[in-house]
């Protein structure tokens, strides 16, 4: 809730936030009601919260009213929320402290009286004029504005991400970029800007080049037979499977567009091999050829690790080869690589002598036999030499030809190059003027500082690129000069606003900005720069082209990836040989794009929180559909479906989804802590208060001794730990029959059953399927939260106890449009937090 929230800022921004309320409109309990507040938290508070004890880290001793300061407003906030909850005044023996009636009527007179005190201080907020933007943000800037093509053009390879605030990387007030930050940020900008230049103004002549199988350089899993110039992709290898074409090691000359053919066959699909054996191989699956993109890096060993985004995926024809073509845009020095994406984890039967002594047939057998009769060590070349061949019967992708032709434009120079050098550089000397540099200098800083551009600033841009070349006699160096004060310039990398008053509204051009940044993660396009974005028609029209344009996908991969903190999934990764199948799938971002695409379902829908909450169906593609144990009738690796999810089913609902059990696991096993702790603060918005310094922490007893349970109760003895335990352990223990990547179990590892009925509050909660219920019957608790997150998100700062009377308007506004995801994107744009300064 707010109040737990706001409490948590910064020590600056609260020095801050007190002096700017000093003097201000008190409101006392007379103004109010005669209900004696005083009293009741003396009668029913300080018992457990005064000077001596302070329970929770929470002392009441000096909380009278007036409310005189924003200090006091925060804290009178924070108990309001807890009386709310209902976690406050605590039972005791059994039974309440105080009469439902006396609670009910503090309950109201908090609520009125904190209404009117914001009220009356709400014009002394302070606001964020300048946001840095995120790392994403500016990728996406660049992106769209220089035309790049997608993953394949990264602006921002060495910039590291910023430290989020409450899950978000948007807060403008807590982006306190360092030195080394910016010189990070410089140095990719002043990269891309080189690259763009090597695009030469004579248009690149097209080159084809061949290779055959024997061009490919032989390492774990890729088999080259020299002989006949085919090479064999067997198994998945996590770090060594990707074929590459020793021969091209420089990869391509230019950047551009390149179509690459290749002639392949799938190998023995159908086997007699066991299925541990194959694992994860799906049978009767088709095999897949992942295409990726990446340059050599060759490690001081002459080793050459390669990590290759995914570029394209072909589907391979049993044993006939067949020619496929792509075509993909590489950057000077990459090169395209090849991937057997869904082939056996790796070649046991040739790794071990009893694998190979059970499974691998006569002729594996003879050839290693020839050195080594006893089978004591596997001989591993002559056993590759066999393994390799063409008959031998174990799965792979048989690769003759490779042709690469390129680089290819529509139009050249590409727009990128246009874009950003315009026709500097194809001046002749005598046009080489200041005009020009003047006039290319507003075009450019126009569009990418995304506001009116002074006369004085192009001034000493073109200045300076002008004395430049003056100094040096080299334009290339002048003209790159002017690009990158331009494109490096804070006004790229910061959204400012112009200083306003607290209150004051927008104007239809920041509007445009603070709206693109929301749903596009980017800058306006002309058409939103000219919109009258204060009038809430056509405000409701552009979002409306936004969400429906190629770019409204980011808001929902960009706001899930922070409201869920699904960027944090890889931090821990599930152990490689406890979580086999996880790891050997890939699976991360398959359950990422899962709880994506729910949730763009729901914006598309209009669902509601309830319904994402009790999802009766979700997103997979054919290994998350195994990796559930949902049907996978009619489901491919390379596209997600929908399914139906049957309501005993224990991964229903967005909480069951693998990315969220993922990231609220350690990698090895479950924490009940981690979990309960992460739903009270992403999905319920009640965070606790932070674990005393002295208590220790909770670690699984490997040994079997004792069970979580155990721990979590003796835990729970500790009177300052009591009290937050027993919020957020019902929640964790109820998710404990999914282990840490997801999936069903009725035991622990040491064979001890899973027990994941708790109790909270009241309520019993009987599994994953009682905490459905319970967070069904909490919806209002989830809805504020979401609102808050989207607000911070969509606004660029935190919310403040100030913002409590607007934050009830847009709830109520938002619910009674029918509470769905779609509507809460207008609520919050309509919002007087979203508007205004």
């Amino acid at each position: 809730m707010v109040g737990e929230l706001v409490i948590r800022m910064n020590a600056s921004a609260k020095i801050f936030m007190v002096i700017s309320f000093l003097g201000a409109a008190t409101v006392s309990a007379q103004e109010s009601s005669d209900f004696d507040i005083d009293d009741f938290i003396a009668s029913t508070c300080l018992d457990c919260h005064d000077d001596l004890v302070q329970e929770g880290d929470r002392n009441f001793e000096d909380l009278f009213f007036p409310i005189d300061s924003i200090e006091s407003a925060i804290r009178w906030k924070e108990v309001l929320d807890v009386m709310n909850l209902g976690e406050m005044p605590p039972k005791k023996n059994g039974r309440a402290t105080v009469s439902d009636r006396d609670l009910q009527e503090a309950i109201n007179f908090l609520t009125d009286s904190l209404a009117r005190v914001t009220a009356s201080l709400s014009d002394e907020r302070p606001e964020t004029t300048a946001r840095l933007l995120s790392k994403a943000e500016l990728q996406y800037v660049f992106q769209d504005l220089f035309s790049l093509h997608g993953q394949e053009a990264e602006v921002f390879p060495t910039l590291r991400t910023r430290k989020p605030d409450h899950g978000l990387f948007k807060i403008g007030s807590s982006a306190k970029p360092n030195p080394d930050w910016f010189r990070e940020a410089f140095g990719d900008i002043a990269g891309f800007v080189d690259r763009s230049l090597e695009l030469k103004l004579e248009q690149p002549v097209p080159e084809e080049r061949t290779f055959s199988g024997r061009d490919f350089r032989p390492r774990t899993n890729v088999f080259v037979n020299h002989e006949d110039e085919y090479a064999i992709l067997r198994g998945r290898y996590v770090t060594q499977s990707h074929a590459l074409l020793k021969t091209f090691q420089g990869g391509v000359s230019h950047a551009g567009f390149y179509d690459i053919e290749f002639d392949a066959a799938a190998l023995y699909r159908e086997n007699e091999f066991p299925d541990w054996l194959m694992r994860p191989m799906i049978r009767d699956e088709p095999f897949l050829l992942q295409v990726g993109i990446d340059r050599y890096d060759p490690s001081p060993n002459g080793n050459v690790m390669v990590f290759p985004r995914r570029a394209a995926i072909a589907e391979i024809a049993d044993w006939e080869p067949m020619t496929y073509k792509l075509r993909l845009w590489l950057e000077k020095g990459e090169v395209p690589t090849f991937l057997f994406l869904n082939g056996p984890r790796h070649n046991t039967v040739y790794n071990s002598p009893y694998h190979a002594r059970t499974f691998a047939p006569q002729a594996l057998l003879d050839s290693m036999r020839a050195h080594d009769a006893t089978l004591k060590r596997v001989p591993t070349t002559p056993a590759r030499e066999v393994f390799a061949q063409e008959d031998y019967p174990f799965p792979g992708i048989k690769i003759s030809r490779v042709s690469i032709n390129g680089p290819l434009f529509d139009d050249y120079p590409p727009v990128q190059h246009k874009r950003l050098f315009g026709s500097l550089l194809r001046l002749t000397e005598s046009e080489r003027t200041y005009e020009r540099l003047h006039t290319h200098a507003f075009i450019l800083a126009s569009r990418i500082w995304r506001r009116t551009v002074s006369k004085a600033e192009v001034d000493g841009i073109a200045d300076r690129a002008l004395s430049r070349y003056r100094e040096h006699g080299d334009w290339q160096s002048a003209v790159r000069t002017l690009v990158l004060q331009v494109v490096a310039s804070p006004n790229s990398l910061f959204s400012i606003e112009k200083p306003k008053e607290a209150g004051q509204q927008l104007d239809d051009l920041e509007l445009a900005t603070r709206l693109a940044f929301f749903i596009w993660n980017s800058a306006p396009d002309y058409e939103l720069r000219g919109s009258r974005l204060s009038v809430a028609s056509d405000r409701h029209g552009q979002i409306e082209r936004m969400l429906s344009d190629r770019r409204g996908s980011r808001f929902a991969e960009e706001f899930v990836n922070q409201w869920l903190q699904l960027y944090k999934l890889g931090t821990m990764p599930p152990d490689a040989v406890k979580f086999e199948r996880y790891v050997d799938e890939r699976l991360q971002d398959d359950t990422k794009k899962e709880t994506i695409l729910l949730f763009q379902e729901a914006l598309e829908k209009n669902l509601t929180m309830e319904e994402m909450l009790d999802a009766r169906h979700t997103w997979v593609n054919l290994p998350l559909a195994i990796h559930y144990d949902l049907p996978t009738a009619d489901l491919k690796r390379t596209e997600f479906s929908r399914v139906e999810v049957p309501q005993s089913h224990p991964n229903r609902g967005l909480l069951g989804h693998s990315s969220i059990l993922t990231l609220t696991s350690n990698g090895v096993d479950t924490s009940p802590v981690i979990r309960g702790v992460y739903l009270l603060e992403n999905i319920l918005g009640t965070p606790p208060p932070p674990a005393p310094p002295d208590v220790p922490v909770i670690e699984p007893d490997i040994r079997g001794a004792t069970t979580i349970r155990d721990q979590l109760e003796k835990h729970r003895q500790i009177k300052s730990c009591a009290s937050c335990h027993a919020r957020f352990d019902p929640l964790g223990l109820s998710m404990e029959s999914l282990d840490a990547v997801g999936v069903f179990r009725e035991t622990y590892p040491n064979k001890a059953p899973i027990e994941n009925t708790a109790h909270l509050r009241g309520h019993k909660l009987d599994g994953m399927a009682g905490l459905r219920q319970y967070l069904v019957d909490n919806t209002d608790l989830a809805e504020r939260h979401l609102l808050e997150t989207m607000l911070r998100f969509a606004a660029g700062r935190n919310l403040t106890v100030l913002d409590e009377n607007e934050i009830v308007a847009t709830l109520d506004r938002w619910c009674a449009a029918g509470g769905g995801i779609r509507d809460l994107v207008f609520a919050v744009t309509d919002s007087q937090i979203f508007r205004n300064k």
